[in-house]
């Protein structure tokens, strides 16, 4: 899965895993640790093949429109997704994250030249935006995946 996105994680040449390339995808390279390198919201996408006993593979995504174009373009079902996004609680910097039960696209009725991507929480509301916000105003929706 390739897309043109800004990158968001990185690595170092020092934490790259050897993977036999006789078992490894061609041209697939494997790491041992991943760094963030802005402080953005991501996702973890896990998708079950559709072949029998298909395998569970899991996903690193650095955008909502990544996320899209993986739950259209592959051959295989959503098993979750959970969106992960930096959350300051006084001086202490962390992380937080929501599972993510549908995911639709909008027109946002603010901007309609802007495809918008809405995801609906474990908790039934509806969320956008690069820090999850609670959704406003998209018009004409469609169930992309659920």
């Amino acid at each position: 899965m390739r897309t043109p996105s800004v990158a968001m994680f990185v690595s170092m040449p020092e934490y790259k895993f050897y993977i036999p390339p006789e078992i490894a995808p061609p041209d697939a390279t494997y790491w041992r640790t991943l760094g963030i390198s802005t402080c953005a919201a991501w996702f973890v996408l896990s998708v079950r093949s559709r072949e029998p006993d298909g395998l569970l593979d899991t996903f690193l995504l650095a955008w909502d429109k990544d996320v899209v174009g993986a739950v259209t373009s592959l051959d295989a079902d959503v098993e979750s997704l959970l969106f992960v996004a930096p959350h300051m609680r006084g001086k202490k910097r962390g992380w937080f994250s929501r599972q993510i039960r549908e995911i639709w696209a909008a027109i946002d009725t603010a901007a309609p030249e802007n495809p918008a991507v809405i995801f609906v929480g474990e908790d039934g509301k509806d969320y956008a935006g690069i820090f999850m916000d609670r959704a406003r105003g998209p018009a004409g929706s469609f169930v992309i995946a659920s």
